[in-house]
């Protein structure tokens, strides 16, 4: 299992990037052009009614901007391991809510959809099966705090070059993990970019025979 030495060491290089970026895309290591295609895909899925959202690893909030722009009705939480994002974030966003955290378990409610874009990036330790099972556990903990979905994206490793210090998780050994594990009834979307994607899991996956429809 990861520990707080490299959850801390993460928490310092974003802490550099905003220093530098100010509020960008750039200070959460998003090129510019991309988020809204990443946002997009994780939230395409939510549509009908009031509900609430829980942005884990928010960054600084720039999921919120989307949701806004989308008009979907939401109630908003943010959380995340930087002080200066949820410091930046409280003040630009007021009534809304945001609290530091560093492990999913920590998350004290739930909501209706947790959402997880670029938390899942970087490395939080060298070995990337520890790595692996780190990731597999965190989503584990996230799953059990949504009532509808949660939506999470990756980068994937169908590539021809990987950053140091990046993680590029397998599809297959992700997809083996959650059926199993959590939900059989979920979304791939594997096509808005080329070496990333996201995966939405519904909660409700019960079958209703005979018709053999998942139920919601």
């Amino acid at each position: 299992m990861t520990n707080q030495f490299d959850i801390e060491k993460v928490a310092r290089q974003y802490s550099e990037a905003f220093k530098h970026h100010g509020d960008t895309p750039a200070a959460v290591f998003m090129p510019k052009g991309r988020q809204s295609l990443r946002f997009a895909s994780l939230t395409n899925h939510i549509r009908t009614g009031r509900c609430s959202i829980l942005d884990f690893g928010c960054g600084l909030a720039h999921l919120k901007s989307h949701l806004d722009d989308q008009s979907i009705d939401c109630e908003y939480t943010g959380t995340d391991i930087v002080p200066e994002f949820i410091l930046h974030a409280s003040q630009k966003y007021p009534k809304s809510r945001f609290f530091l955290l560093q492990d999913a378990s920590d998350i004290p409610e739930k909501y209706d959809h947790v959402i997880a874009c670029g938390v899942f990036n970087m490395l939080y330790c060298q070995d990337k099966t520890e790595h692996e099972h780190y990731v597999f556990d965190t989503i584990g903990k996230l799953f059990d705090k949504c009532t509808s979905s949660l939506a999470i994206n990756f980068m994937t490793d169908i590539v021809d070059f990987e950053q140091d210090g990046a993680y590029h998780q397998n599809i297959s050994s992700l997809l083996g993990f959650v059926r199993k594990a959590l939900s059989t009834r979920l979304t791939l979307d594997h096509s808005y970019m080329p070496y990333e994607y996201s995966v939405v899991l519904y909660k409700e996956n019960r079958i209703e025979r005979p018709a053999n429809v998942y139920l919601s």
